[in-house]
C-alpha cells in the first residue's frame, strides 16, 4: 500500500512545468509587440459580405500604441490604444473605461462564416504579425442579427364538432 502511494506521488515530479493555454472563447489571442489582442473574431453575414472586427486590444505600456489593423483584401485601419488600457475593436467602451477604438470594419470578408482568414496586425515597434482569424455568423452573441422563429396559431375549432 505504502509502495502505491509513493509511486502516485511520483506523478507530481514527472508532470510537465508549463500548463498548456487554450482560448476559451470563439476568437483566438496572439501578441503584437507588447500589445495583447484577445477573443478577436469578425463577425459577417456571408463570404464577400461586410464584416466587423471584435475583441480586444491591451496595451500595458506607458505609451500609447499606433495598431494597424489589415484584413486580407481590405483596406488598413490604424487605432490608437491608449497607454495602460484596453480597447475594445468594435468600437464600444472597455469595462469601466471610457476609452473606445474602432470600429474596425471589413469590406469585404474574405472567407465564410465557419472558416479562418488572415488579418496582419502592426505597430511601429513590432513589424507585422499575420493572425489567422475565425469568422463567425452575424447572430447572437456577436453581431446584430436576430433568430426569428414562426409563430404559432392555434387551430380554430368548426361549428358543429
Amino acid at each position: 500500500m505504502t509502495g502505491a502511494a509513493l509511486t502516485l506521488s511520483g506523478c507530481f515530479y514527472l508532470s510537465p512545468d508549463e500548463v498548456t493555454s487554450y482560448n476559451a472563447s470563439d476568437g483566438i489571442a496572439a501578441n503584437v509587440g507588447k500589445v495583447q489582442l484577445s477573443n478577436i473574431l469578425i463577425v459577417t453575414s456571408a463570404k464577400g459580405a461586410e464584416g466587423s472586427l471584435y475583441g480586444t486590444a491591451t496595451n500595458p505600456t506607458q505609451e500609447p500604441v499606433q495598431l494597424t489593423v489589415t484584413p486580407t483584401g481590405g483596406s488598413a485601419t490604424t487605432v490608437t490604444v491608449p497607454a495602460a488600457t484596453a480597447v475594445r475593436l468594435d468600437g464600444q467602451a472597455s469595462g469601466n473605461s471610457t476609452a473606445t477604438a474602432g470600429p474596425v470594419k471589413i469590406a469585404a470578408v474574405g472567407a465564410e462564416p465557419g472558416a479562418s482568414t488572415q488579418v496582419t496586425f502592426a505597430t511601429d515597434s513590432a513589424g507585422s504579425v499575420p493572425v489567422s482569424v475565425p469568422v463567425v455568423l452575424d447572430s447572437a452573441p456577436y453581431g446584430s442579427a436576430s433568430v426569428s422563429h414562426a409563430t404559432y396559431e392555434a387551430p380554430t375549432s368548426s361549428a358543429g364538432e
